[in-house]
């Protein structure tokens, strides 16, 4: 799936990834590492970062303009989920039963393993990566998303998600770490660096859930003739349960990056701050919407986290009053925005186009106006 692609990737191109993956077997440690999970650790330090930078979600906004965040997360995930669920019937194709048995009962490692049984086991390992490398690519997207500030050094995020979406030993041992989805350890949206002590309980926690998305990718195969539908439906589900969970934790994450500033001086916020702010929003404002409009009259009040605004839009005879109940200034991918959460208008046409087209009124603004606010 290429970052702009909203469509699944095709069987063809599965195959050139599961091939590419097998070079990244021996790379991550080989199959006696695979075996014990600790191939996950290094393979998320490996790939996470590029996803990352690569995630571009403008797009998607482009593309479903009258959408909410919300759905663009449920079009990500079915997408990922649909590659995951071809990439299963694709491995389930060509691995049977007696090759996964041997796999288990062979050499340590795999080390000595017939020639046949080392190529299917390397064939597991390799579904694994090329999984794991879906559902990271779509944890970035979804990070980018939704405005959450993830640092790509650091793992704690991803195996948050990933141990609660297996479950099992997995979820266990997160949470006896302190793990929680929506949840960091740090306690910072941001570590500045990760202690020795967080990084070998991230690596064994890694080895956990690496070791349950192995033993889950082998177990779909025991059953000969259905292995390809298992293995569709099985990664396919996979996918859509670390979706979803990952839509869960950045929610909560995405409360920590709103900008709450609690008014502490009454008699500053009446007289100075929210005039000084009321008069910069204003010029914003009556700059964004020139070519249709102009702003009569702009008051906030920061406190309640209200605006009220009257508007002189050509072809309206009279002037359209906004009162904005609810509002915030977030920060996302750097830049900073302003939110309307909740608002009324005087005119209901008015209320019915925004509403249905543009839910998510948001602004990007100068930096001056998020500080004074």
């Amino acid at each position: 799936m290429g970052d702009n692609s909203n469509q699944p990737d095709d069987e063809k191109t599965i195959k050139r990834k599961l091939e590419e993956a097998k070079k990244e077997v021996t790379e991550l440690g080989g199959l006696k590492t695979f075996k014990s999970g600790g191939w996950l650790f290094e393979l998320v330090r490996k790939s996470f970062k590029n996803y990352w930078e690569r995630a571009n979600v403008d797009y998607f906004r482009d593309k479903y303009k009258s959408k909410d965040n919300d759905f663009i997360a449920k079009r990500l995930t079915a997408v990922a989920a649909q590659n995951a669920g071809i990439l299963g019937s694709v491995t389930g194709a060509v691995v049977s039963t007696d090759e996964i048995v041997a796999f288990f009962t062979g050499a340590e490692g795999g080390i000595g393993l017939p020639a046949n049984i080392a190529i299917a086991a390397t064939a597991m390992a390799s579904e694994a990566i090329v999984l794991v490398r879906f559902q990271l690519q779509l944890v970035a997207n979804l990070g980018k998303l939704y405005g959450v500030p993830l640092d790509p050094d650091d793992p704690e995020d991803i195996f948050i998600i990933l141990a609660f979406a297996v479950g099992g030993f997995a979820a266990e041992e997160a949470g006896k770490f302190g793990m929680k989805v929506g949840g960091r350890v740090a306690g910072k949206l941001v570590k500045k660096y990760i202690s020795k002590e967080t990084l070998e309980a991230l690596k064994r926690i890694g080895a956990k859930i690496g070791l349950k998305i192995l033993q889950r990718t082998i177990l779909k195969y025991v059953v000969p003739v259905v292995s390809i539908g298992v293995g569709f439906g099985w990664n396919y589900l996979a996918t859509k349960t670390v979706g979803k969970i990952a839509r869960k934790h950045f929610l909560s994450r995405t409360k920590e990056v709103v900008i709450e500033k609690e008014p502490k001086m009454g008699l500053f916020n009446t007289f100075i701050k929210d005039p000084l702010l009321s008069k910069t929003l204003k010029i914003f404002l009556a700059r964004f919407i020139s070519d249709f409009g102009e702003v009569s009259n702009l008051s906030i009040d920061t406190k309640s986290k209200a605006i009220s605004l009257t508007l002189q839009l050509v072809g309206e005879s009279e002037p359209v009053t906004i009162n904005v109940s609810s509002y915030e200034f977030i920060i996302r991918d750097g830049q900073d925005y302003f939110i309307v959460r909740e608002f009324s208008t005087s005119k209901s046409w008015l209320d019915i186009v925004v509403k249905k087209y543009a839910p998510n009124l948001q602004f990007q603004i100068p930096s001056i106006i998020k500080k004074i606010g």
